[in-house]
């Protein structure tokens, strides 16, 4: 256009002034639209790269779209608003089951499972009309492959005047998810049971427990055992439930357990359960093992023949048994529940038994032992009255015998009577004095001996000497037998006479006119064993453990009465401990006599000054007159004894304190001192310390 333009300028030379003027002007104009036109053109072209570059832009954010839209993990699906599907993504394609290209104008409504389809299209059309954002779940049924859960979000786009365009779809598989909610449903429900069931059980368990603890608490105060045993079996029967059941005791003494306690046992089980001696079938295997014995069904479980019979026998099907075992692990007895029916008692309420098992063991032992302090002060109680009785008596024969010897009261002929009266009552009463020092003696663990080598045959001798005045009495039958060798002990014989000799009055006391006692010695390996056995009233089966305790006394059981401390057996048995051998009593009850059997270690028959017939001349009395020292603060006692060694020919000193016999006896040298304990001003054993320092060789008897 600018070359047209100048050639039009080159001819307009030839034009008049106006018209040139004119032309000029043109010119210029159209020089000046020809510069605006490019600079039009130049913005027109920046414009032109500007869009196309926006153009590519955009599309390759559109391909980035569609890739996301493609390729996301989940499917995308837009609709229009009735739901019929314009576009999809490759996963919801694969989730439908269809390839992208059949996808176009099918009803999403088609995919959905029938039991979810109305609903579907229920809130599809409300979708549309209310507009709101729908969160899902259902059911899809692809046209290939198998249903699955499916969540839906869907969104609703408008247009400018709000109605709706499209629909657009986020489908989402939640198979996985629906069956892990599932699992924890369950898991909840399993778990939500157990916690309800556990908290069932522990309520019922709290209430078990505070009903045994009040149950123990309101026993822990019976003073008789009796009842006690009778509420402790109660107690476990109601419990598991049993309408039959038994408690039984085990005895040391007989070594067996006996029965104390039944509820609804038929005859034929009372008789069997009455004793069990240890071992015996079948129900000592089940009862006497001190562990619990569970057996729910007897026809089924592993049971003894002679057990199946015996239950069968009794009705019983099933049987529980628990031990009572104390706080130190003593094995006090069992509480055994019979069925009739196969039974087996829940878990937990056994082990809540086995605990209350224990505290009614303890229960017992303690009612045994308030029942032995109320039987231990009884005893004493009797030992006591029994022992006035017998002190009045002689003391009373004395007093009148002492009142008889006042000058011209009676008549010379008739004081050597009065004389031997006194003497035989001052006997007794040393007798009696001597049972209560043993008994002390016996209390305190103090019995001391003097062994030497003795023979036996000298000392039944002895022992049968001592005794035979009161057979012959009783017009009772004395047997002996005896080893024909020579049977030597390492003993003190002056006790171990003590030891038959008691054992020997006791069978008397106990046995009736015309019966018969037996003394039999042997030798049993390196002991030997002697036994006194009588005929007569025998020892109750629940005296036999504690015959040998002190103060107790056979007219307990039997109802007769007998004189006596009830001394001698307890100290007896621990003579013979002493002596490091034992003692047992054994009876078939009342009425069947009963034996006492004395086992000692046999000893060697060499030892310097052993007399024949095992007495040592020790213990015989001197030919000759010896000094001797008296010391005793109570002045009558040491007087009367003093007059009496006097009377012997001896020549006696007497002392009533302790510096006293220390002086006397340092300067008259006495060979032997009779001495008291407790003396003033220092007591006997100083005096006889000092006295052995200084060097009095004198034998002192305390």
């Amino acid at each position: 256009m600018s070359s047209h333009v100048d050639h039009l300028r080159r001819g307009h030379g030839k034009a008049s002034e106006p018209h040139r003027r004119c032309w000029d002007e043109t010119a210029a104009a159209l020089d000046t639209a020809m510069e605006e036109l490019r600079v039009a053109e130049e913005e027109l072209r920046q414009q032109s790269e500007e869009l196309e570059s926006s153009r590519l832009e955009v599309e390759l954010e559109r391909q980035r779209y569609r890739n996301l839209f493609d390729f996301a993990p989940d499917g995308y699906l837009v609709t229009d608003k009735h739901g019929r599907i314009l576009e999809a993504n490759r996963a919801a394609a694969a989730l439908l089951g269809l390839p992208l290209r059949f996808l176009a104008g099918k009803p999403l409504a088609h995919f959905v499972a029938d039991e979810d389809r109305r609903t579907f299209r229920f809130q599809l059309a409300q979708l549309s009309e209310v507009g709101r954002r729908g969160d899902w779940d259902l059911r899809i049924r692809p046209r290939r492959g198998e249903a699955f859960d499916a969540a839906l979000s869907v969104a609703v786009v408008r247009d400018r005047e709000g109605g709706p365009v499209s629909l657009r779809w986020l489908m989402h598989d939640i198979t996985e998810r629906k069956r892990v909610e599932e699992q924890v449903r369950t898991l909840n429900a399993d778990l939500e049971c157990r916690v309800r069931h556990r908290t069932e059980e522990l309520e019922t368990a709290l209430a078990d427990v505070s009903y045994l603890h009040e149950v123990a608490t309101r026993l822990s105060g019976s003073l008789e055992l009796e009842p006690l045993l009778e509420e402790i079996l109660a107690v476990v029967a109601r419990f598991v439930g049993a309408e039959r059941g038994a408690l039984l005791l085990y005895d040391g003494g007989s070594d067996e357990l006996a029965l104390r306690g039944s509820i609804g046992l038929p005859g034929a089980f009372t008789g069997q359960l009455g004793r069990i001696p240890r071992g015996a079938r079948p129900w000592w295997p089940v009862l006497g093992t001190g562990a619990s014995v569970m057996i729910a069904d007897v026809e089924v479980e592993d049971v003894s023949e002679e057990l199946r019979v015996a239950l069968r026998a009794g009705g019983v099907r099933a049987l529980f048994a628990v031990p009572l075992i104390a706080r130190r692990g003593d094995f006090l007895g069992t509480i055994v529940e019979f069925f009739a029916d196969a039974h087996r008692p829940p878990g937990r309420r056994v082990d809540l038994i086995e605990l209350y098992a224990r505290q009614a063991a303890d229960l017992i032992e303690a009612a045994r032992l308030r029942r032995e302090q109320r039987e231990s002060a009884r005893r004493q109680e009797e030992f006591l009255a029994t022992l006035a009785h017998e002190l009045r008596n002689p003391l009373a024969t004395i007093v009148s015998a002492a009142e008889a010897l006042r000058p011209g009261a009676i008549e010379a002929a008739v004081l050597d009577e009065v004389r031997g009266l006194l003497l035989r009552q001052a006997r007794q009463m040393t007798l009696l004095v001597d049972d209560l020092l043993d008994a002390s003696r016996v209390r305190q663990g103090r019995v001391g001996l003097h062994k030497e080598p003795v023979e036996l045959g000298g000392v039944v001798a002895r022992a049968i000497e001592s005794v035979r005045p009161r057979i012959a009495a009783g017009r009772q039958e004395l047997a002996t037998e005896l080893p024909p060798d020579p049977v030597w002990l390492e003993a003190d014989p002056t006790r171990l006479v003590q030891v038959l000799a008691n054992l020997l009055s006791n069978a008397a006391k106990y046995t009736g006119s015309g019966g018969r006692i037996t003394l039999a010695a042997g030798r049993d390996g390196d002991e030997v064993v002697v036994r006194v056995r009588d005929t007569g009233i025998g020892i109750a089966r629940e005296l036999l453990p504690r015959v040998f305790d002190l103060f107790v006394r056979g007219d307990e059981a039997s109802g007769r009465a007998v004189e006596g401390l009830g001394i001698g057996l307890a100290l007896v048995k621990r003579l013979v401990e002493e002596h490091g051998g034992s003692i047992t009593a054994r009876s078939d009850g009342p009425g069947r006599g009963s034996e006492f059997e004395v086992r000692l270690p046999i000893g060697s028959p060499t030892a310097e000054g052993q007399a024949p017939g095992g007495v040592n001349p020790a213990f015989s009395p001197s030919p000759r007159s010896i000094q001797v020292l008296v010391v005793d603060d109570q002045r009558d006692m040491a007087c009367s004894l003093a007059r009496l060694l006097e009377g012997w020919g001896h020549k006696v000193d007497v002392a009533a304190d302790g510096p006293s016999a220390l002086e006397l006896a340092l300067a008259r040298r006495p060979e032997v001192v009779l001495m008291d304990i407790d003396l003033p001003g220092m007591d006997g054993l100083e005096v006889a310390r000092r006295l052995r320092e200084q060097g009095v060789a004198a034998r002192m008897v305390a």
